[in-house]
């Protein structure tokens, strides 16, 4: 049989392509056109040769010629590309052309339209129309509409086509990367179909219906017609792409969500809040996700690409969600996002500076190479972003004493040695301020019936997991109720919040964060990203600080059950709000709950406490606590520590106080703070100590978020007793402040002005200033060679609004010695008056 050269293309994959296209449609006309086949003669009228399940008029089988074999198996070549493609060849002809035929007495394909416009039922009732892209979007699962013109009226009864999508280079329907869809009479759930819904002079008009199960990414659109010679297709039409995403609103998809308030908030919204701080002075600060922004959805889908991951995975939201927390890190395969926790930024932007996830994709995307840099919650931003483009409901966690347990035993571990300081050769366990992460929703049939749901994920690079930088989905239910045993990396953020606190000793600070008692020499190479030895992040676990004899016995000093997982939070639905989701990872401190989780964790292979040969000292008779008066940058502020004695006894106490500037992470950059003190307490009495912390002993030294820690400790001479804590302060810093001038009307202009003033009395320098608003202003960004104390600069865009509706601008500070700045702006978009 003679072949039919294709048209177009002369690379390998298109010739291997055309090939099994030509190979492998077996096709038996029916006797209108003349064929012989019975059973096509006994086709319905609006049927046609393309039946969903294995046509017996067209049959596909691989090619021969477009496989390799190995060892008697065969293989295709890798389809793990979206971006990759090769045209199909215009004509599929059962042998050489005949002479004479003419092909424009057939029927031809003259146009197709895909009513893709905004305001188009299409992208309206799909919830696609806030993309900021001229191609059809649709989610998977349900019906869209298309309409074919052709060159003469379509007849049912002798004419037969299908639309064709295609996905990457070497596409199979075995794997879903090839899908015809047959004209049916009716369509079916859950399967791909396409109905005439009215036939108008040359045009059909088509209710497409997809499966929920299709893959998410970019195809290419074909019409194929039979012909008594074999099949003429459309040529490659770039007009005609569609893009299908995951559908939250069809019951059959994966990543259903049946709250349409939760939709609007976890796939539409395209603002955010992120919280930060301390649990006892939470901080917010404004990201824009801007999934709908122009590029974002290519950049995304450019993110799998990167990836390798093959194209029969991407419908599924467990593996998309998988493969996302790998790549939005560059740890080990050149991501998205470069951390760095060690305050020097000169190569790139600092993590603070970010006002959102485009800038970061759309740099990505364009350069090929990992952006510099981020921190826990940049991963998390620009995760989300990833996650909600393609439809896959998500949302960023914050965690308030975040544990990072070293050894996988779920419990924090701070030994001291015996006059009260911390012993860093053995203490490797951390504790965070604060870690972000996320959660994404999706059915789980990968497990038992009841941990599907809310999914953690955790894009920070931080352990290793089955050979990559990456973390989860973990079900969220099954880290409540200690089920560790499922899959994906559920020890880990089991121990997140699930910590329990054992004090600590004066002397070495105990970091707060990331890499609490980490060993001072290492500490400089610690820092530079997360510790590749976390075993943990933990929601449930104790703190306990331990006492390392010098006869090799360890003594429990105290525990503290409460202070790891102590706060979980996200933003409110609806809201700038936060909402407190604790009870969703942990079960209410002291309950029988609780613990039970924690034993069942244990009893799944997390290993077991520390033995500490059943040596605990008694509650000791002095009880101690400090608080910190509320700090703002550039000022003085007190610390008062208070001591009680429950006791009829006189006691007299040694004390400790360290104060250390630290990362985000914790790290202790320099102690700027320390002092020794002793006091006398009396029987049944209480006494204060007041210390001064001078603005002069820790400007100097501020870091990324002008975060100071402070860690006491005392000795009962008497008992030998030892009291411990620790706590953080964050200062309140200076605002950017924003304002508009003009109408806020779609196309309108508008003019925004950035403002900051230098509270400090140092000039600062190399001052950067970031604004963004999705909706109503691309990124834009200024610098400043210098401000002096107490100077205000001003800057000024020219804006006109797109998008209508609530809408936020986000501005961002950041310079040498000062960082961590913000300002944002509620405005309210009016759409454009009707003529």
């Amino acid at each position: 049989m003679g072949e039919e050269k294709a048209p177009r293309g002369g690379g390998r994959g298109c010739r291997l392509l055309g090939s099994y296209l030509r190979t492998n449609f077996v096709v038996a006309f029916p006797a209108s056109l003349g064929g012989s086949t019975r059973e096509a003669q006994s086709e319905p009228r609006l049927g046609h040769p393309w039946k969903e399940a294995h046509s017996d008029l067209v049959k596909l089988r691989m090619s021969e010629t477009s496989r390799t074999t190995f060892g008697g198996r065969r293989a295709v070549p890798p389809n793990n590309s979206n971006a990759a493609e090769d045209e199909l060849p215009t004509k599929e002809l059962q042998g050489l052309e005949p002479r004479g035929v003419k092909w424009q007495d057939y029927l031809n394909v003259t146009a197709v339209h895909l009513f893709k416009e905004r305001w188009d039922t299409n992208k309206v009732e799909h919830h696609t129309d806030r993309y900021d892209n001229d191609k059809l979007i649709v989610r998977r699962g349900k019906t869209y509409y298309i309409q074919i013109d052709f060159n003469r009226p379509y007849d049912p009864r002798k004419d037969f086509f299908r639309v064709e999508y295609v996905i990457g280079r070497y596409p199979q329907e075995n794997k879903g990367t090839y899908i015809p869809v047959p004209v049916v009479s009716e369509l079916k759930s859950g399967k791909w179909g396409a109905k005439v819904i009215m036939t108008e002079d040359k045009s059909v008009r088509l209710s497409i219906q997809s499966s929920p199960e299709c893959i998410v990414g970019k195809f290419r659109m074909y019409i194929a017609v039979w012909t008594p010679y074999g099949i003429i297709r459309t040529s490659r039409n770039p007009e005609t792409d569609t893009y299908i995403l995951f559908n939250p609103w069809c019951e059959e998809d994966a990543v259903y969500l049946d709250d349409e308030k939760e939709r609007e908030e976890y796939v539409l919204n395209d603002i955010g809040v992120i919280f930060y701080g301390d649990a006892n002075d939470i901080k917010t600060r404004s990201w824009s996700y801007g999934q709908f922004e122009d590029g974002i959805l290519d950049a995304c889908l450019f993110v799998m690409d990167k990836a390798q991951m093959d194209l029969s995975g991407r419908g599924n939201p467990i593996k998309v969600s998988r493969v996302g927390s790998a790549m939005i890190n560059a740890k080990d395969d050149d991501g998205v996002l470069v951390g760095s926790w060690d305050n020097i930024y000169a190569y790139g932007v600092p993590p603070s500076a970010w006002t959102g996830s485009v800038d970061i994709l759309l740099e990505y995307q364009s350069s090929e190479n990992p952006v510099r840099y981020g921190q826990c919650w940049v991963f998390a931003g620009v995760f989300n972003t990833f996650l909600r483009c393609l439809g896959i409901p998500a949302r960023v966690i914050t965690n308030y004493f975040s544990a990072h347990d070293n050894d996988a035993n779920l419990q924090m571990d701070i030994f001291l040695e015996e006059d009260g300081n911390v012993n860093s050769k053995l203490t490797k366990d951390s504790v965070w301020n604060y870690h972000c992460w996320n959660e994404a929703w999706m059915t789980r049939p990968d497990l038992p019936v009841g941990f599907g749901g809310w999914q953690a994920v955790d894009s920070t690079p931080q352990e290793n997991s089955d050979g990559m930088y990456r973390c989860g989905p973990a079900s969220v239910q099954a880290i409540k109720h200690g089920h560790v045993c499922f899959q994906f990396d559920a020890p880990f953020v089991f121990a997140e919040g699930h910590g329990t606190l054992y004090p600590a000793m004066p002397g070495h600070p105990l970091e707060l964060e990331r890499e609490s008692g980490a060993a001072r020499a290492e500490r400089d190479l610690e820092k530079l990203s997360p510790p590749t030895g976390w075993k943990g992040i933990r929601v449930n676990s104790d703190l306990v600080y331990i006492t390392a004899k010098k006869d090799g016995t360890h003594v429990v000093e105290a525990v503290d059950a409460t202070h790891i997982g102590k706060l979980i939070v996200t933003k409110q639905i609806g809201g700038d709000g936060m909402m407190d989701i604790t009870d969703t990872y942990k079960f209410q401190e002291g309950q029988e709950e609780e613990r039970l989780a924690l034993e069942t964790a244990l009893m799944y292979g997390a290993k077991k406490p520390l033995h500490t040969d059943d040596v605990t000292k008694p509650r000791s008779n002095i009880d101690m606590d400090f608080e910190v008066e509320t700090a703002v940058l550039g000022k003085d502020f007190k610390l008062t520590i208070t001591f009680r004695n429950n006791s009829s006894n006189r006691y007299t106490i040694t004390a400790y106080l360290s104060g250390n500037i630290t990362f985000y992470t914790g790290v202790s950059k320099e102690e700027f703070k320390k002092e020794t003190f002793d006091l006398t307490l009396e029987p049944l009495a209480f006494k204060k100590e007041e210390v001064l912390i001078r603005a002069s002993e820790y400007m100097g030294q501020l870091l990324e978020q002008a975060s100071l820690h402070f860690f006491v400790t005392a000795r009962v001479n008497e008992t030998k007793d030892i009291l411990a804590k620790q706590k953080s302060s964050v200062l309140v810093i200076p605002k950017v402040i924003l304002k508009v001038r003009g109408a806020q009307i779609v196309g309108s202009d508008m003019v925004v002005t950035v403002e900051f003033t230098n509270p400090l009395k140092e000039t600062l320098q190399n001052v950067w200033l970031y604004l963004e608003g999705p909706g109503v202003i691309r990124s834009k960004r200024k610098m400043f060679n210098e401000i002096r104390p107490n100077s205000t600069v001003q800057w000024e865009e020219l804006c006109r609004p797109w998008v209508p509706g609530p809408r936020k601008l986000i501005a961002s500070m950041s310079s040498d010695s000062l960082r961590h700045v913000y300002g944002e702006l509620d405005l309210q978009i009016q759409r454009r008056p009707s003529m």
